[in-house]
């Protein structure tokens, strides 16, 4: 877990107020009245066990959501309900208001981009060819790119720092390189949803920080963004934490909720310690093990 402290809004004072131009204009709608995603009462068992229980919570434009919780709390689980890639038993998902079985494969990938948790760790494919990828829903498999979905792939090398080995092959690149390639293969999509399943694996701290703003700077842009996160002290820099335990959802809350903090807590067996801090007059939360 870092012990580095992160702005509560997620904001780098060096970044623009405004959103890139592209990112804003590939986004459908506003998405802060009507739900980009929502789950209505959906529940998913694997292997015998109910991994997802009866949960209902909705993901708006404009938002980005940390998912915490326990080992085995159905975290990762519920982002797959998500993104479409498991069907639920019981209950429903809803992209913009539609159920989300009914949109076309090729509808819904230029919408919703997903970041697995085991993503590919070997290829024979260059790291440039692999984040092109993202832009296939956009042109499809036999279409030809065009100059915009060149500039969004070069655009997201940049953001995630990996142009300086865009030609080297997959299997080539350590873990965190390999995370940052395939964290810009999501980024270029420039979808109006973003699900990312623990994105930070393998990262160090200042790539950590580096897809904080990344994911803050999407949200601000409009998208709807979920973020699976075992670092709670980066979950907290989210605009809205989803506490899970037990497949259940706990707590839908905003990060700086006391509520929230007393939940995480109670939910780790009180074996964290949360900090509020205020420097230069911008509010951070820090949570350190208790040993």
């Amino acid at each position: 877990m870092s012990d580095a402290a992160i702005d509560a809004s997620g904001a780098d004072p060096t970044m623009a107020s405004t959103p890139d131009a592209p990112i804003a204009q590939a986004l459908e709608g506003d998405g802060r009245a009507t739900p980009r995603l929502r789950l209505e009462s959906v529940s998913l068992t694997l292997g015998g066990r109910r991994v997802v229980d009866g949960v209902s919570a909705s993901l708006h434009g404009g938002t980005w959501v940390a998912v915490v919780g326990p080992n085995g709390a159905g975290k990762s689980s519920l982002l797959s309900l998500l993104a479409g890639l498991r069907r639920p038993d019981a209950g429903e998902v809803r992209l913009e208001g539609r159920a989300l079985s009914e949109w076309p494969i090729a509808e819904r990938a230029r919408r919703v981009a997903w970041l697995a948790q085991q993503g590919e760790t070997e290829g024979d494919i260059a790291a440039r060819d692999v984040v092109a990828l993202g832009r296939l829903p956009h042109h499809g498999l036999f279409g030809a790119p065009g100059p915009e979905d060149r500039e969004a792939v070069e655009a997201a090398m940049r953001e995630t720092e990996c142009a300086a080995f865009a030609t080297r092959r997959l299997g080539a690149l350590s873990g965190g390189e390999r995370q940052r390639v395939l964290l810009a293969r999501a980024l270029a999509v420039r979808s109006s949803v973003l699900l990312l399943d623990e994105p930070t694996a393998h990262l160090d701290a200042p790539h950590q920080s580096a897809l904080v703003r990344s994911v803050a700077h999407r949200a601000a842009a409009g998208a709807a963004v979920a973020v699976v996160l075992h670092d709670l002290t980066l979950a907290l820099a989210a605009d809205r934490v989803w506490l899970m335990d037990g497949g259940r959802l706990c707590l839908d809350a905003a990060s700086d909720d006391p509520a929230l903090h007393d939940a995480l807590v109670a939910v780790f067996d009180g074996a964290i310690a949360i900090e509020r801090l205020d420097r230069d007059g911008r509010v951070r939360h820090l949570v350190r093990p208790l040993i």
